[in-house]
């Protein structure tokens, strides 16, 4: 799921090297009074232990991998790589997204999973992609499974959270 397009922030501060919390990022930029924590990956990635403590922080952080890139080229090529370039950076925690998503959660509908024979099935489809007997329903493999309305698959627990019943404003 997308919460926005791609877009250039205005950078309101830089802080190099400065901690935050228990943390020590290589950057963190200040956007709109909020930090942004901005770690560059050259010769090791961000570890298990800091990506957990990013998270308990509830800071938002990316990683901007350099690992690849040939470090002989401008200023001016460099900062394009750095600020332009999409496919170098991953968040490492996006804590718009987990708010979002925990907000989704709340209003998604928590269908069973049915085993019938050798197939798993979800009652009630809001989507109406099958019916049997004139009731909707959908194939969990085959209709759940990589659809863009199914938040979580709870298959150890036997459902699902579905929010096909939602406008798409939402």
């Amino acid at each position: 799921m997308r919460l926005s397009d791609a877009r250039k922030y205005k950078i309101d501060r830089v802080r190099v090297e400065s901690s935050i919390e228990n943390i020590r990022p290589d950057l963190i930029l200040t956007i709109g009074g909020r930090d942004l924590i901005v770690e560059v990956f050259v010769t090791h990635k961000v570890d298990d232990e800091k990506v957990s403590r990013i998270k308990r922080l509830g800071a938002s952080a990316i990683e901007i991998d350099l690992s690849h890139s040939i470090w002989d080229g401008t200023r001016e090529e460099m900062s394009s790589l750095v600020v332009d370039e999409w496919f170098f950076k991953n968040w490492i925690f996006n804590a718009r997204a987990v708010q979002e998503f925990d907000r989704l959660m709340g209003l998604a509908l928590k269908k069973p999973i049915i085993v019938r024979g050798f197939s798993a099935h979800v009652d009630l489809c809001p989507l109406k992609r099958r019916a049997y007997k004139g009731r909707p329903y959908a194939s969990f493999n085959d209709d759940c499974v990589g659809c863009e309305y199914l938040l979580e698959g709870m298959t150890e627990r036997g459902y699902i959270c579905c929010i096909g019943h939602l406008p798409d404003e939402i």
